[in-house]
């Protein structure tokens, strides 16, 4: 393995500096399969973090809910041990 990669960059070298020579512009941009996965992995990235916003919102409306319920029985069960404190005796 570390022969095979010292070749390439043997390789490359001396593309480099043939192309020094020639005067041709060394510098390179990404290649297709580079900016494939950059975009890709971005992608994956992105969905992810909406995946995970999507649900703390879900989560979040969920307890808002349940807090909105517990706040109405709670002001039902003032009002119903109100009315039976108020409440008297038939004259019957």
């Amino acid at each position: 393995m570390l022969h095979l990669s010292l070749s390439f960059k043997k390789a490359r070298m001396a593309r480099r500096s043939r192309a020094m020579r020639a005067g041709e512009d060394i510098t390179r941009g990404f290649t297709l399969i580079e900016t494939i996965v950059t975009v890709t992995m971005f992608a994956v990235v992105f969905s992810a973090m909406m995946f995970v916003i999507e649900y703390f919102y879900r989560t979040n409306a969920y307890v808002f809910e349940q807090t909105k319920a517990v706040e109405s029985a709670h002001i039902g069960i003032i009002n119903a041990m109100r009315d039976l404190r108020e409440a008297s005796y038939g004259e019957d």
